[in-house]
């Protein structure tokens, strides 16, 4: 699948696959920053996209950030939005950490969205866990 991007600014490296069977593609910093314990901060990817219709692309952490305490805060990017792409970051460590230009920290991936319509009924079907959760499979 082809996708139209824009670069809006000096960009590091367009999202890339490290591994032909990755999901998501590693998103590159272009610019070094320092993020303090509790801080939170919104990063500019410098480039847009154009979504198709009927999918959606999706922000992800990549687990070597978050094992270190950095939360890169999922969200997902409308087909409609052709804006730049930013990341919410937050340091929920006790450390200081710095992120220098071309550092990957998080991944891009792109799902098809299903459409549904809601059918309203009285009763759902019946199910073996029916609405059992917070733990009731036993952990």
């Amino acid at each position: 699948m082809k996708i139209n991007c824009k670069i809006i600014n000096n960009i590091y490296k367009m999202p890339s696959k490290s591994h032909i069977e990755d999901s998501g593609m590693d998103l590159y910093i272009s610019e070094s920053f320092t993020i303090h314990p509790l801080e939170t901060l919104v990063i500019g990817l410098n480039f847009a996209l154009e979504t198709p219709i009927d999918y959606t692309s999706y922000l992800v952490p990549r687990s070597s950030i978050a094992k270190k305490g950095i939360i890169v805060h999922n969200a997902l990017i409308d087909p409609g939005y052709t804006g730049e792409i930013h990341l919410i970051i937050t340091n929920a460590s006790n450390n200081v950490y710095e992120f220098k230009e071309g550092d990957r920290i998080a991944s891009l991936i792109i799902v098809p969205i299903v459409n549904i319509e809601w059918n309203i009924k009285e009763e759902l079907n019946q199910t073996e866990r029916g609405n059992k959760g917070f733990g009731s499979s036993g952990k």
